[in-house]
């Protein structure tokens, strides 16, 4: 005669069950948002090239404003961007992107944290120069890299790549450590990162702006 679990042998198994799920599961999540943070940075580095091929064909970095194209398109986000459409410019030999430019690591949602465009890749100017950029938080975080992380700003007026969106202050770190020797919530090394609210990050892209 076959002999079925009795009751306490039942609960047991769920137990144990359900303690395995309570180590396993936080793992399995981190490890899956570690892969996105990684995957981010790689998109981070892709359009970073684009900016430089960019540059070299046309002799300017693709800022909007730099055309006449105002400040919204700077955001990777449509067609109207200079990495995506020919803005004008003498010897522009693109797209040098296959299309918009958005993380799978943050939600695109419209206004948070001040924040227009939270997970759209966009191109960051720092400098009172430009319309895009007139606050001293925006010229200090996009302008200021301090590249081999000795306590001393290397560039004051640079151009980068960023993005904002970032879910908590982890993600911030992990994202600058896989790039910087240390992880910081700072501005040192080749990424600026910031976490406030829906933090953001920036990679430095090659010399300082040429206006």
């Amino acid at each position: 005669m076959k002999r079925g679990f009795t009751l306490i042998e039942l609960i047991v198994v769920i137990a144990i069950i359900a303690i395995l799920a309570a180590i396993i599961a936080p793992n399995a999540f981190r490890a899956i948002e570690k892969a996105k943070i990684a995957r981010t940075l790689a998109e981070l580095k892709i359009i970073k090239k684009s900016f430089l091929t960019f540059r070299v064909d046309t002799g300017k970095w693709p800022f909007a404003s730099l055309f006449g194209l105002g400040c919204l398109p700077n955001y990777i986000q449509n067609s109207t961007n200079p990495l995506l459409s020919d803005p004008g410019a003498t010897g522009w030999d693109g797209p040098y992107l296959n299309g918009p430019a958005t993380s799978s690591l943050m939600i695109v949602r419209l206004g948070t944290g001040g924040q227009p465009y939270t997970g759209i890749y966009y191109i960051a100017e720092g400098s009172l120069s430009s319309p895009c950029c007139d606050n001293q938080w925006c010229i200090d975080f996009y302008s200021t890299f301090d590249l081999d992380s000795d306590g001393v700003k290397d560039t004051t007026d640079a151009v980068c790549v960023a993005i904002n969106g970032f879910a908590n202050e982890r993600q911030v770190i992990t994202l600058d450590s896989m790039i910087d020797p240390e992880g910081k919530n700072a501005y040192e090394g080749m990424m600026n990162t910031y976490w406030y609210t829906d933090g953001s990050a920036a990679l430095y892209v090659g010399e300082p702006k040429p206006y």
